[in-house]
């Protein structure tokens, strides 16, 4: 019989469920989106005849779009420090409490400036905090299985856009639109329990029993390059948030010390969904932590950035003011509500597609990130173009749905080109791409309200929005060519 001292203790190492409960986080992350672009592609749709009877509809929906716009990104950037001081579950609550009370309140609006205040808001700043929360937990619970897991909430998004607009429509025909708004707050209150849902990943951490024998450095050096790759880093990082966390022996804790100063350094979750793409810095909680020193402001130093950023920026805001307004545009063209439902339907299909053939590519082949933003922002000034001149029925349909595309590659190609130029500095990168898209937000808001009211021309406000399309096009092409220029020298 052996003796108790020759009898090995059972270690055991704490590793990410990638699995399991995390199915239902991956459930509560795909309703926080559905609920913030939900009411943003339907919004013209419900609350356009209550604006009308009140305002000019397009000017009110530029209003109340460019101020969610901004409230929401900003709050982002906020959000990102308040994930390091407080659990990401107590954020989701607080946003869920923020988002479904604007919601309940727009039920009873009864000008622009109330709506302002619940949608512009209450849901925009509800809505940057529930969807950055939901995927710091996203990124906490998956591992290998990540992109699986953001794929099914991508997909789960992109089908529900796509009828959203005819449910929207089918409510407005039956209940009007205060009935419609009731169902849609009804509908928020779904948040909570989804917030329920994100349990501290500590409570699910799979426990795989370890020998307490010596690793050999040939299967150390295997284990540290797959702990390099995406965030496999996170079970090292977690280890200073759950006590549970052993490591295998003091051999093996003094071999991976200086991985693991290497990988705490900034861990990202990122996700691009419809009006945003929400990144979550992931750090050791701490009490001193701050907006400024959570963000590196030496990006901004480099006058590449700045060209970067400009570009980006704009692009983004654009497209952003364009797809709110586009079922305003459709109505004043003289199309009926199914028509635009149509039209719309065929948007958003053609963003998920692709979005779905964008995702294959980059899963085998290396993309040239620069180059196709800019062709696509070329094809984006055509398309608007053509879209603003041509009231052909389908013709229409065409444009709409193309145009859905060269959206789903402004917000795709926004975060490969930060990717790939600021791997290093993302965190701080797209944080501060965030203020400033907040910024054009509120100036776009300004500027297409200014050329409505002083014109009264639909087709001036998009050729406006055409024309800083145009102001991207510039510098990205002179970037480009001087790039160029350099490699072949």
């Amino acid at each position: 019989m052996a003796s108790p001292h020759e009898c090995k203790a059972i270690k055991y190492n704490s590793m990410v469920p990638d699995g399991g409960w995390g199915y239902l986080v991956v459930f509560s992350s795909t309703l926080f989106v559905i609920l913030s672009l939900g009411p943003a592609v339907s919004i013209a749709s419900i609350f356009g005849p209550f604006l009308s009877n009140h305002h000019d509809e397009l000017s009110a929906t530029t209003t109340l779009t460019s101020t969610y716009g901004a409230v929401f990104h900003l709050t982002g950037l906020i959000t990102n420090v308040l994930l390091q001081k407080v659990s990401f579950r107590t954020v989701a609550f607080i946003g869920a409490l923020l988002n479904s009370s604007g919601n309940f309140a727009a039920i009873f609006v009864t000008d622009l400036q109330f709506l302002i205040l619940s949608y512009g808001v209450f849901q925009a700043i509800g809505n940057g905090l529930l969807i950055p929360s939901a995927f710091t937990a996203l990124n906490e619970y998956f591992d290998s299985r990540k992109t699986f897991a953001i794929a099914i909430c991508h997909t789960i998004v992109g089908a529900t856009l796509m009828i959203y607009p005819a449910i929207a429509q089918l409510l407005m025909d039956n209940y009007g639109f205060r009935g419609t708004q009731a169902i849609v707050a009804a509908f928020s209150f779904n948040s909570f329990f989804a917030a329920f849902v994100l349990h501290p990943v500590k409570w699910h951490m799979k426990k795989i029993p370890t020998s307490n024998e010596t690793p050999n450095f040939s299967e150390l050096s295997l284990h540290k390059k797959k702990h390099h790759r995406s965030n496999k880093e996170f079970s090292e990082t977690a280890s200073n948030e759950f006590e549970s966390r052993e490591l295998l022996n003091e051999n093996l804790t003094e071999i991976l010390s200086v991985e693991k100063k290497s990988l705490s350094k900034s861990l990202t979750s990122i996700a691009s969904f419809g009006n945003a793409v929400i990144y979550v810095e992931l750090r050791k909680r701490t009490q001193k932590s701050s907006l400024w020193n959570s963000v590196d402001f030496s990006v901004l130093k480099d006058l590449n950035y700045w060209i970067i950023i400009f570009a980006l920026s704009i692009s983004l805001t654009s497209e952003m003011t364009v797809m709110s307004l586009l079922p305003v545009f459709l109505l004043n063209k003289g199309f009926n509500n199914s028509d635009v439902t149509l039209m719309m339907t065929t948007f958003f299909a053609t963003d998920l597609i692709v979005k779905i053939g964008i995702s294959l590519i980059t899963a085998f082949y290396k993309i040239k990130t620069a180059e196709i933003y800019l062709a696509n922002a070329i094809l984006t000034v055509i398309f608007r173009i053509a879209f603003t001149e041509i009231n052909s029925f389908w013709f229409s349909v065409i444009l709409s749905g193309l145009l859905g595309g060269a959206r789903c590659c402004i917000h795709v190609l926004n975060l490969l080109i930060l990717t790939e130029i600021y791997t290093d500095k993302f965190a701080s990168a797209y944080s501060l791409n965030m203020v400033f898209s907040g910024i054009f937000a509120m100036i776009f808001g300004v500027m297409v309200g200014f050329i409505k009211n002083t014109t009264g021309s639909d087709s001036l406000v998009l050729y406006s929005l055409t024309a800083a399309q145009i102001v991207c096009i510039l510098p990205w092409s002179i970037k480009l060519l001087y790039s160029f220029i350099k490699e072949t020298k």
